[in-house]
């Protein structure tokens, strides 16, 4: 599922995501434990950026904190680790700052894992425009 949203160069804004109506589907309802963020655009590179809190990476490779490895696939170009914007259980939260070039789309794309181990994925498609 996609989401869109416009954002100026200069501006630094959080983006959430509600989870509320897919987790209620569950039996018993579902929360949140879990939430990655990454970025990806169709130019070369992104000046979007995810802001702290949190670790930011631009490496295509690295350790993970329980010892495994993490490959970032083909088109994304940063991670955040962990995302400590979980509230309620229900809500994935981003900040993100930049963007580069006027009318160019990025895309935040959050992958979260719930306290049953069901996984989801949303995108906010973002453009960059002048407010």
């Amino acid at each position: 599922m996609t989401f869109k949203a416009t954002k100026d160069q200069e501006e630094l804004l959080d983006y959430s995501i509600d989870y509320q109506s897919i987790l209620e589907l569950s039996d018993p309802p579902d929360s949140l434990v879990s939430s990655i963020w990454t970025t990806s655009t169709s130019v070369q590179t992104t000046d979007l950026i995810i802001e702290p809190p949190g670790i930011f990476t631009q490496l295509q490779e690295f350790l993970l904190p329980d010892g495994s490895f993490f490959l970032l696939p083909d088109g994304v170009s940063h991670l955040l680790l962990p995302d400590p914007g979980i509230t309620e259980g229900r809500y994935a939260t981003v900040w993100v700052s930049g963007g580069g070039r006027l009318g160019t789309f990025h895309k935040l794309i959050n992958n979260v894992v719930t306290a049953g181990g069901r996984t989801y994925e949303r995108t906010i498609q973002v453009e960059i425009r002048n407010k």
